[in-house]
C-alpha cells in the first residue's frame, strides 16, 4: 500500500521541519476558523473606516427621506446632523441612579450576595440553636 501524504500535513513549522504527525485535522480547522474570523473582522473594520462613503450614503438617504416627507431641509442642516451623529456615535453616558440600576448591580453580583446571605443564615441558625 502506498503512503499518500496530504498537503495539509506537509506544511513547514516555524523551526523548518515538517509537522506531519503533530497537527491534527481539528487543529487545522480551528486555525482556518481563526483566519476566517480575522478576514471578516478586517472587512468590517475597513467598512467602518470608510466614513466618506458612509456619510455620502447617509446624506443621500436623508435627502430622499426629506423629499418623501415634504420637509424642507437644507444641505447645511443635513451636514450638521450627520456631523453631530458621528461625533456622538461612540460616546458613553452612564445611566442615572435608580432602583433598576441597583437591581442590575445586585444581579451581576448575585453569587456574592447569595454567599453573604447564606453565611448570615448559618450564623443566625447557629446562634438560635445555642441560645435555646
Amino acid at each position: 500500500m502506498q503512503n499518500s501524504t496530504s498537503p495539509i500535513h506537509d506544511l513547514p513549522s516555524s523551526s523548518g521541519s515538517l509537522k506531519s504527525e503533530s497537527m491534527s485535522i481539528e487543529e487545522m480547522l480551528r486555525i482556518m476558523d481563526v483566519a476566517s474570523q480575522f478576514r471578516q473582522r478586517k472587512d468590517m473594520v475597513e467598512r467602518e473606516f470608510r466614513n466618506d462613503e458612509s456619510q455620502a450614503a447617509l446624506r443621500q438617504k436623508l435627502i430622499e427621506a426629506s423629499k418623501v416627507t415634504g420637509e424642507e431641509i437644507s444641505e447645511t442642516e443635513i451636514n450638521a446632523a450627520i456631523d453631530w451623529y458621528y461625533d456622538h456615535l461612540h460616546t458613553f453616558k452612564p445611566p442615572r441612579f435608580a432602583m433598576g440600576l441597583i437591581f442590575a448591580h445586585l444581579y451581576i453580583r448575585r453569587g456574592l450576595v447569595l454567599g453573604i446571605l447564606l453565611v448570615l443564615a448559618v450564623v443566625y441558625g447557629a446562634y438560635w440553636m445555642w441560645s435555646r
